[in-house]
């Protein structure tokens, strides 16, 4: 086979007619927050508190929790990909804070045990080393 027929040759596909407009602006308020969020959590893991940010919990507030009223906590936990997200509440414990004129982002560390299929940390594992709920569902 020529130069021509590898893969590493070719030019990418035209996907702009696959563009969903309304699903854009939905989805702006994530990708907003996200960017606070990452810096939260950066700052919770430079100061050792956390790895991955699996281990980690959110409590968002203010206007960056009413921006996101669209979505639910577990929707927004997988966006996030944290274990938890708590709207509107302000911690007094937490690894790290984000403050900003209009709203806050709180990093927490769960104490619920892990999932070793998902390693989310959530209230529905019956013990430790056992599956959360979402992952003995998908493998039943």
């Amino acid at each position: 086979a020529g130069n021509s027929d590898s893969v590493f040759l070719q030019g990418f596909p035209d996907l702009s007619g696959y563009k969903n407009k309304d699903l854009e602006k939905k989805m702006e308020p994530v990708f907003e927050a996200k960017t606070y969020i990452q810096k939260a959590l950066e700052e919770a893991r430079q100061k050792g508190h956390l790895g991955k940010s699996l281990e980690a919990g959110l409590a968002l507030s203010g206007d960056l929790a009413k921006s996101l009223d669209e979505f639910s906590e577990q929707d927004l936990a997988l966006f996030f990909v944290v274990s938890r997200i708590q709207k509107n509440q302000n911690l007094e414990n937490f690894a790290s804070e984000l403050k900003e004129n209009h709203f806050s982002v709180q990093v927490f560390i769960p104490g619920e045990p892990e999932c070793p299929r998902c390693w989310k940390h959530t209230q529905d594992i019956e013990a430790e080393g056992k599956l959360c709920k979402r992952c003995t569902e998908a493998i039943t």
